[in-house]
């Protein structure tokens, strides 16, 4: 984990800590239970369907999510991932309206 990413990885951290994945000692982890393996690859068509208000964020999860590790460790552009090309035009129209209600 590249420096700059640092107080996010220690929330992260924080967060499987009170989900119980994580006992947090300082700067040590200890891994003390394991999720259950889901297989997620359907799951955006399922959440599109069910929430169809949603599909801005499934969208932007669909591309960031799989990607989180490489931003981490720098190997990704995580405004590539959050604007494809550079524009907001290049996402979905939803994904752009969202990202600009966020931003303000």
């Amino acid at each position: 984990i590249v420096e700059r990413y640092h107080r996010l990885f220690t929330r992260l951290c924080q967060m499987l800590a009170e989900a119980g994945v994580l006992e947090v000692d300082g700067d040590d982890c200890t891994v003390v239970s394991l999720p259950t393996r889901v297989n997620v690859a359907g799951l955006p068509s399922v959440i599109r369907q069910k929430h169809p208000a949603c599909d801005a964020e499934v969208d932007l999860l669909s591309r960031c999510g799989p990607e989180l590790a490489r931003v981490l460790r720098c190997e990704s552009d995580p405004l590539q991932l959050l604007f494809p090309g550079g524009s907001f035009e290049k996402g979905s129209g939803q994904s752009a309206r969202f990202l600009q209600q966020i931003s303000g």
